[in-house]
């Protein structure tokens, strides 16, 4: 599933628009993305 992917299923379960999903899913992945730079943890998503 690509991050394209992602956005349009969430904007469809949720009726945001995608620009919106976009902003939310981008922010998502930088918050993960330095978390594990900075701190070098694993990241579990359940």
């Amino acid at each position: 599933m690509t991050k394209a992917d992602i956005i349009n299923e969430v904007a469809i379960a949720t009726g945001m628009a995608k620009k919106e999903v976009s902003i939310v899913v981008e922010s998502f992945m930088e918050e993960v993305k330095k978390s594990l730079i900075q701190n070098k943890e694993n990241v579990y998503l359940r």
